[in-house]
């Protein structure tokens, strides 16, 4: 199965990022996950991560890209998670990042464990963020 995104689709959002597949790492965070032709690209507290995919599953279902009849991006549903299988047969999980899923996956991986109180600062913040002066 031919996985292709004609046009860039990039969510603003940020999700924690996980391997399933022993012997594969990730940096915990995905910043603006992009979605292009065969590949899934975002950024994160390092050098950015890029992945060609062969299957790809959103969560909610109606929030995949390719089911989408329109042009309009504006009113694109948010997925709350993003599977993926790589070329490579990686298995990837991106889970919408909340407070308590950066409290309990993220805040002790990331430097100076920052503390936040509510979904919204721990997003602001790394999307505010510019990890590339670091």
């Amino acid at each position: 199965m031919s996985i292709s995104f004609d046009q860039p689709v990039q969510y603003e959002e940020v999700y924690y990022a996980e391997t399933l597949t022993r012997g594969y790492t990730v940096n915990p965070l995905a910043i603006r996950p992009t979605l292009f032709q065969n590949t899934i690209s975002w950024g994160d507290t390092s050098r950015g991560t890029s992945k060609k995919i062969e299957k790809i599953v959103f969560v909610p279902e109606s929030s995949n890209p390719l089911l989408s009849t329109g042009s309009d991006t504006s009113d694109r549903e948010v997925p709350e998670a993003i599977h993926i299988l790589t070329l490579e047969g990686e298995q990837l999980s991106l889970i919408r990042l909340t407070l308590q899923v950066y409290n309990e996956n993220v805040r002790d991986r990331v430097a100076g464990k920052p503390v936040f109180q509510s979904d919204k600062e721990v997003r602001d913040h790394f999307l505010k963020t510019n990890f590339d002066l670091y």
